[in-house]
């Protein structure tokens, strides 16, 4: 794949900013991390849409990169059901409570398939 271009600006700062651009062989992601709602946060060093896009562009870089759509919906998943595990975050309240929840929406796109995947709110 070749980029001709690529820029990424936060609202605030680098080091606060909840977006990404991930680039390897297998896929290109442009991951947007939702804004808190909330002062709640499942990693207390970090706003939960930066520690979302955090989990997602590691998860992206270590993708085999012959996943389908769907394996790819299921790694996200468990990307974030083991960020919850690791901060023994109680899941019955997230169930609850979605604007507690990390969340992110995707663009990917997919060498091997020649697809691109919209993943989460990014109409």
């Amino acid at each position: 794949m070749e980029i001709t271009e690529k820029y990424l600006e936060g609202k605030h700062s680098p080091e606060t900013c909840e977006d990404s651009i991930v680039i390897t062989n297998r896929y290109v992601a442009v991951i947007d991390g939702s804004t808190s709602k909330t002062r709640h946060r499942i990693n207390p060093v970090m706003s939960n849409g930066r520690y979302a896009m955090q989990l997602l562009q590691a998860m992206v870089q270590e993708l085999r990169g012959n996943e389908n759509m769907q394996e790819f919906c299921l790694a996200v998943s468990q990307a974030i059901r083991n960020a919850y595990v690791k901060a023994a975050a109680d899941i019955d309240y997230l169930s609850n409570h979605p604007a507690e929840r990390l969340t992110a929406s995707m663009v990917v796109y997919s060498a091997a398939r020649h697809e691109v995947w919209l993943v989460g709110d990014c109409q």
